[in-house]
């Protein structure tokens, strides 16, 4: 793995529409957990996120170690604007997805109350 290569292919991923960098091990844990497609997973140190994933998440600690790398932290710091505190950034695709369009109807909006009294 060229340093290099990697620092380039994270800083293009922030202005790709198609893709999503995802600083820190909570973004990554929910993006794992809904399906997202990871196309790189880099940390600082294996150990210590294997570690966090038992403590955290079990169910994506297999996820993580099959898609995870480490790199030294002078390129980790290069990764991001701001060091994940979590050791960890990945870069993911983002889903194809169209919201549908539907009518708005005004007059099926309702207002639910509750009376504390």
């Amino acid at each position: 793995m060229s340093h290099q290569s990697l620092i380039d292919r994270f800083r293009r991923a922030r202005s790709d529409p198609s893709l999503a960098v995802l600083e820190g091990f909570h973004p990554l844990k929910h993006a794992i957990r809904f399906g997202a497609e990871l196309m790189e997973v880099v940390s600082l140190d294996s150990e210590d996120l294997s570690q966090l994933a038992v403590s955290l998440a079990q169910d994506i600690t297999a996820t993580l170690d099959r898609y995870s790398q480490v790199a030294p932290v002078e390129v980790f710091q290069q990764l991001a604007p701001i060091t994940p505190p979590t050791g960890i950034i990945a870069i993911a695709r983002r889903p194809d997805f169209q919201c549908p369009r539907t009518p708005v109807r005004h007059d099926e909006i309702r207002i639910l109350e509750t009376d504390l009294e």
